[in-house]
C-alpha cells in the first residue's frame, strides 16, 4: 500500500513556514543591517604583495599583527574605514577604505614603502564609484524583495 501525503491540502502550513523564514530574514535586516563590501559602498581598494627584503626573495607572512600594522599605516596617513584582508597569494593584502584622494593614496604608498618592501608591479589601487555602488545595492534589494514575494503571489 502506497503512502500519500496531501501537499496541496497542507499548502497553507507550508506557506506559513516559508513566511516565518522570510519574516525572520527581514527582521534580521532591520536589527543587524547588511554587512556589505566595497562593491556596495564605494571607496578605494589597494593591494600589496609585501616582501621581507629589498631583493624580493621572500614574502611577509600575513598575521593578525601585520594586518594591524598595515591598518595603522593607513590610519596614520588619514584613511578612514580601513579594513585589511589577507589574500590567498603569499604576502598579499588588500586594504579597503573610504574614498581616498590622490594625495592620500600617494602618502599611504610612501608610508607602506617605508615599512615594507614591494615593487610597483606588486601594488595596485582602484577607486570604486559610490554611484555605481548605490545602483548595485538598489538592484540587489529589489531582487531580494521580488524573490521573497513571488512564492506567495504564485500560490493564490
Amino acid at each position: 500500500m502506497k503512502k500519500q501525503f496531501d501537499f496541496i491540502g497542507k499548502r497553507l502550513i507550508f506557506l506559513a513556514v516559508a513566511g516565518i523564514v522570510i519574516l525572520a530574514g527581514v527582521v534580521s535586516f532591520f536589527v543587524q543591517g547588511f554587512n556589505v563590501g566595497q562593491d556596495f559602498t564605494g571607496g578605494t581598494e589597494m593591494t600589496f604583495v609585501l616582501r621581507e627584503s629589498e631583493n624580493h626573495d621572500q614574502t611577509v607572512e600575513i598575521t593578525g599583527d601585520v594586518e594591524k600594522a598595515v591598518a595603522q599605516v593607513f590610519t596614520d596617513a588619514g584613511a578612514t574605514g580601513v579594513r585589511v584582508t589577507a589574500n590567498a597569494e603569499p604576502g598579499s593584502v588588500t586594504v579597503d577604505t573610504a574614498q581616498l584622494s590622490t594625495e592620500t593614496q600617494l602618502a599611504v604608498k610612501k608610508a607602506m614603502g617605508e615599512k615594507y618592501y614591494f615593487s610597483d608591479d606588486e601594488y595596485s589601487f582602484e577607486n570604486i564609484s559610490g554611484k555605481v555602488s548605490r545602483d548595485l545595492r538598489d538592484k540587489a534589494i529589489k531582487g531580494v524583495a521580488i524573490s521573497s514575494i513571488s512564492p506567495f503571489a504564485l500560490t493564490f
